[in-house]
C-alpha cells in the first residue's frame, strides 16, 4: 500500500480467504464471527475506532491491503472472518449498528496512526475502494468508505471530562457531541472541519432489520422496523452479484422487477389484493423493497385449519383470473403467494410475475412445469400451476423439489382426495383441460391482449 506495495485482487469470489497466519507471527484470536489481530495497549482503554466498509467482490482485496499497514504501525485491528459474515452484518442480521462494520481498527492516539492512515487513504483512493455507508457514524473521507466512532476498547463504560459516559453503539453522537476532536482532525484532515454528522441514506438506516424471515445467496426477506413510529414492515433485499442465474440475473434483478410488478398492477386497479409498497430503493449494492407486514398466514401454512372450506382456493382463483384480465402473468403462482388478512386473502411474491403487454418473456424458476397437453398459452399455464400447487402439498417443500415435472394424464388417473381444496382443484383442472382454446383462460375471464398497453 505504501509507495508500490500494493496487492490487487480481481477476483475476490474465488481467492482464498485470509488468515491472520497469513501476515506472519502475530498475535491474534478468533471468535465464531471475527478474526482479531493485535491487541490494543493495556493503558489505553478507550479511543476512536475506524470502521471500512467493503462488498462481497472487494472484502478479501482490502484485508490483504491494509492489514499489513495496520500491523506495520502497530495498531489492532479485527475483520470479519467469512464473505458470509460480510454480506449477514451488511444488510444488517448483527443489528443495526454493525452494517458496514467489516474491518475495524483501534486508534489509540491521533499521532501514532497519522501514517497509517494517510497510507490507508492513499490505496483506497487509487483502487476505487467502494462500500456501504455505516449508519450514523462520521466519515473520515468524503467519497471513501471509511467511518469514525469514540468508544469503548474494553467494557461499555467511558470516561469522558471526569465524568462516565455509557459507550452506546446505537446513538454514538452521544459521546461525539462532548469530545475535542481537534487532536483527530488536523492530524488525518489536515485541518479540514469534519464532516457533519449524517443519518444513512439507505433505507436500512430507517428501516433496521430486525430478523430474517428466509434468505439465499440472492438476497433474503425479513422484518424491519421503522425507527420513526415503530411499525414492523417487511424488508426484501436483492444482492447485486450474489447469486445469478447463468444468463446474470442476480437478487438485485428480481427485486426491483418485483418493485415494478407491485407499481404496475396497482396502477391496473389489482391495488386492493396487494400489500402496500412503503418505499423502493436501487442501492449500490442491494436493491431494497420495503412492503406492508401481513399479520394473517400464508395459505399453505393454513390449509389444515381452512381445508374443509374451497372458498379460500376459489378466492385465489378469483384474484389470479383477475391479474390474467389486467395482463399479468404471475408465473410460479401456489398457495404461498397467498396471505389471509381477515376474511380476504393478499397476493404476495411477484419476482416472478411478467407483464404481457410490454415484458419479454422470461424463463422464470417455477415449482411444476406439466406434460400431457399440447399448445397450452401463458394464462393457462399459470392457472395450472396454481392449481398443481393444491394438489402437490405432502411433504411441503421437498415434495414440490421432487414433483417438478408432472404428467396431467397421470394425475387425473389416480388424483389426490384429502379435503376440498383438493375436490376444487381437480374439478377446475379438469375444466381447464377441456377447454384450451387460444387466448381461452378457464379463471374466468379473456385476458387483455398482448398489444394493449392497459
Amino acid at each position: 500500500m505504501e509507495g508500490t506495495d500494493v496487492v490487487l485482487e480481481r477476483n475476490d469470489a474465488i481467492e482464498r480467504f485470509p488468515s491472520p497466519r497469513d501476515f506472519g507471527d502475530v498475535d491474534w484470536a478468533e471468535t465464531p464471527h471475527w478474526y482479531g489481530v493485535g491487541t490494543p495497549s493495556r493503558q489505553v482503554s478507550q479511543g476512536w475506532k475506524l470502521y471500512v466498509s467493503a462488498t462481497p467482490a472487494n472484502y478479501i482485496s482490502l484485508i490483504r491491503n491494509a492489514a499489513p499497514v495496520f500491523l506495520r504501525h502497530g495498531i489492532a485491528f479485527k475483520y470479519l472472518r467469512s464473505i458470509d459474515d460480510l454480506c449477514q452484518a451488511n444488510i444488517g442480521l448483527f443489528g443495526f449498528s454493525q452494517v458496514g462494520k467489516n474491518l475495524v481498527a483501534y486508534l489509540e492516539t491521533p499521532e501514532s496512526s497519522a501514517e497509517a492512515l494517510t497510507a490507508l487513504r492513499q490505496w483506497l483512493g487509487a483502487s476505487g475502494h467502494f462500500g456501504p455507508v455505516v449508519p450514523r457514524l462520521q466519515q473520515l473521507w468524503r467519497g471513501i468508505p471509511v467511518f469514525l466512532r469514540y468508544g469503548a476498547f474494553r467494557g461499555t463504560t467511558l470516561s469522558i471530562d471526569g465524568r462516565d459516559v455509557i459507550d452506546d453503539r446505537d446513538d454514538p453522537k452521544a459521546v461525539i457531541d462532548v469530545l475535542d476532536q481537534d487532536a483527530l482532525w488536523d492530524v488525518v484532515r489536515h485541518r479540514e472541519a469534519p464532516p457533519s454528522r449524517h443519518d444513512s441514506p439507505s433505507l436500512l438506516a430507517r428501516y433496521p432489520v430486525r430478523s430474517a424471515i428466509c434468505r439465499s445467496g440472492k438476497g433474503g426477506v425479513f422484518i424491519a422496523t421503522d425507527v420513526r413510529s415503530g411499525d414492523e414492515c417487511i424488508a426484501k433485499l436483492g444482492l447485486r452479484h450474489g447469486t445469478e442465474l447463468p444468463d446474470g440475473r442476480d437478487g438485485a434483478h428480481f427485486v426491483r422487477h418485483e418493485a415494478r410488478m407491485y407499481a404496475l398492477m396497482t396502477a391496473r386497479g389489482m391495488g386492493t389484493h396487494l400489500p402496500h409498497v412503503i418505499e423502493f430503493s436501487d442501492e449500490a449494492d442491494a436493491s431494497i423493497l420495503l412492503l406492508e407486514r401481513l399479520s394473517g398466514e400464508d395459505l399453505f401454512a393454513a390449509r389444515s385449519s381452512l381445508s374443509s372450506d374451497a372458498s379460500w382456493v376459489d378466492k385465489a382463483v378469483d384474484i389470479i383470473s383477475k391479474a390474467h384480465f389486467a395482463g399479468f402473468v404471475l408465473g410460479d403462482a401456489k398457495l404461498s403467494n397467498f396471505v389471509v388478512t381477515g376474511s380476504s386473502l393478499r397476493l404476495i411474491d411477484l419476482e416472478s410475475c411478467q407483464d404481457v403487454c410490454s415484458d419479454r418473456k422470461e424463463d422464470v424458476p417455477v415449482s411444476f412445469r406439466a406434460f400431457g397437453v399440447d399448445d397450452i398459452d401463458r394464462f393457462t399455464a399459470d392457472s395450472m400451476h396454481f392449481l398443481l400447487s393444491v394438489l402437490f402439498v405432502d411433504g411441503a417443500k421437498e415434495s414440490l423439489r421432487a414433483n417438478r415435472i408432472v404428467d396431467l394424464n397421470e394425475l387425473l388417473a389416480s388424483p389426490p382426495r384429502r379435503d376440498a381444496w383438493d375436490e376444487f382443484a381437480l374439478a377446475a383442472l379438469k375444466r381447464l383441460m377441456g377447454k384450451m382454446t387460444p387466448g381461452f383462460t378457464w379463471f374466468g375471464r379473456k385476458p387483455l391482449p398482448s398489444s394493449s398497453e392497459g
